[in-house]
């Protein structure tokens, strides 16, 4: 394991990875050596071997040091609408993908059925798949990528994504 951030010790960025602990958000990132991939503390990946850990203070060092970001941004809002859309509700329950190119951008958009009303606190967990969608795009496309997510009309959730159309 190597450190590149000697604010914290290895063992508590150890810790915090191995237990998904969102208490060292935006205090550290860590990369895995086999995929050359950074996440934040709580990400929910594969738990990788200690040994090919190494931290970085922010998405630039990672990136720096050869590390990219999660390509995964579409695949949370699809488990997203399947758990809180289809898993809330009895019956039939509608989820659309749609995404279109215009110019130099893409647009893309998840819809699902919700229930209309929602009583009480949210589920324990609920939201993390929005944080990791909106930290991957952030991290892939600095201020160039917008997500935006939220109801879009009585009994209707969606997911928007904007960002440069790239071929490689």
């Amino acid at each position: 394991m190597k450190m590149d951030r000697p604010a914290l010790h290895a063992e508590e960025m150890l810790r915090a990875v191995a237990t998904r602990d969102r208490a060292y958000e935006g205090r550290f990132l860590y990369g895995v050596e086999t995929t050359r991939i950074f996440c934040r503390p709580s990400c929910p990946s594969r738990a990788a071997k200690p040994e090919n850990l190494r931290f970085f203070a922010d998405v630039p060092e990672a990136q720096a040091a050869g590390y990219r970001v999660h390509s995964l941004i579409l695949q949370p809002l699809i488990e997203n609408a399947i758990k809180h859309g289809v898993g809330a509700m009895a019956g039939k329950v509608s989820i659309s993908l749609s995404a279109r190119r215009e110019t130099d951008r893409l647009r893309v958009i998840v819809e699902n059925d919700m229930p209309m009303e929602t009583v009480g606190p949210k589920p324990a967990g609920m939201g993390v798949g929005l944080k990791n969608v909106a930290d991957r795009l952030r991290a892939r496309f600095q201020d160039d990528g917008q997500f935006s997510a939220g109801p879009a009309a009585p009994g209707v959730y969606r997911a928007a994504l904007d960002m440069p159309w790239r071929t490689e």
